[in-house]
C-alpha cells in the first residue's frame, strides 16, 4: 500500500509542478511561494514515509491528502495577475494625414498615388521589403510615387546615423541610391561604411563628410520630426507602409499591385 500511494502522490506532485509552470505568468508571486511551500511539505512527508517503515500509515496518508488538498485549494482561489491592455485593433480604413512637403520621391513627384514607408535603416525587415515597394513603384510610371520617413528604433544605434548619410547623399542627388546601399549592407554600418558607399556612388566624399558635420543638428531634428509623425499616425514598428494615407499590410508586388489597381479604378 505504501508503494502504491507513493506512486500516486508522486504523479500528483509532478502534475502540480507542471500546472505551476503553465500558470506562473498568471499567478502572483506570493501565492506561488505558498504553493511551492505546500509542495515541499508533501515531499518531506513522502521522504519520511519511505524511511519510517513502522510509522502509522493511515496517519501519513491523511497528512499527505490534506497537503495536496491545500495545493488544490490555492489553485482554485488563485486570481490571474493584472495583464497589460491589448493593443488597439488596427483600422485599415482609417486615413492618416502624412505631410510630404520637401520629401524626396522615388517616381514622379506629381504622381497621384503616394506610398510612404516609415523605415529603420538598420532593421532587417525594412531591408527585406524595400525592394518590393521599389518594384511596385516602377510598374506604374507616372502614377505612383514613394517617399520615406525615418523612424530609427532606440536599440539600433546606427539607424539615425544611416538616415543622416542618406540625407547627405541627397545633397548630391543620390538619396535613394545611398538608402539602397545601406539597406543591402545594413549588418555592417558605420561612418567608414558611409564614406565607402559615398565613394562607390561617385559622390564628392569631402563634401559628403562636410555636410554630415554641418547639418548634424538640423538632420537630427528632421529625423525626430519624422519619428514623432510616425507615433502620431500609429506606427508601432518598422517597416510600416501607407498607401494614400491608409496603412497597408501588402508585402508582395502582387498584393501591392492589387491595391494600386483598385485605387486607380476608383479614381
Amino acid at each position: 500500500m505504501n508503494n502504491r500511494f507513493m506512486t500516486i502522490a508522486i504523479v500528483v506532485l509532478i502534475s502540480v509542478f507542471v500546472a505551476i509552470t503553465l500558470l506562473a505568468h498568471k499567478v502572483n508571486e506570493s501565492l506561488l511561494s505558498q504553493i511551492i511551500a505546500q509542495q515541499a511539505e508533501v515531499l518531506n512527508l513522502l521522504r519520511s514515509g519511505s524511511v519510517a517503515q513502522g510509522a502509522n500509515t493511515n496517519g501519513r496518508l491523511a497528512a499527505m491528502e490534506q497537503k495536496i488538498d491545500g495545493i488544490a485549494a490555492f489553485f482554485k482561489n488563485a486570481r490571474p495577475a493584472e495583464q497589460p491592455p491589448e493593443p488597439p485593433q488596427e483600422d485599415y480604413d482609417k486615413v492618416y494625414t502624412i505631410p510630404l512637403e520637401g520629401a524626396v520621391f522615388k517616381g514622379k513627384a506629381g504622381a497621384p498615388i503616394a506610398i510612404v514607408g516609415f523605415l529603420d535603416l538598420q532593421c532587417p525587415f525594412s531591408a527585406r521589403f524595400q525592394p518590393v515597394f521599389d518594384e511596385a513603384v516602377a510598374a506604374y510610371p507616372g502614377k505612383v510615387k514613394y517617399a520615406v520617413k525615418h523612424f530609427p528604433l532606440s536599440f539600433h544605434q546606427e539607424a539615425a546615423p544611416a538616415a543622416k548619410a542618406v540625407l547627405a547623399a541627397g545633397e548630391q542627388g543620390k538619396y535613394f541610391e545611398m538608402m539602397d546601399l545601406i539597406l543591402k549592407n545594413n549588418r555592417e554600418l558605420g561612418q567608414a561604411k558611409y564614406e565607402e558607399f559615398a565613394k562607390q556612388l561617385g559622390l564628392n566624399v569631402a563634401k559628403f563628410k562636410k555636410d554630415l558635420e554641418v547639418n548634424d543638428k538640423a538632420w537630427s531634428e528632421l529625423i525626430a520630426k519624422d519619428t514623432q509623425l510616425g507615433m502620431n499616425v500609429d506606427v508601432r514598428g518598422t517597416p510600416t507602409f501607407f498607401i494614400q494615407g491608409k496603412k497597408t499590410m501588402a508585402r508582395t508586388v502582387e498584393e501591392l499591385k492589387s491595391e494600386i489597381d483598385a485605387i486607380l479604378a476608383n479614381r
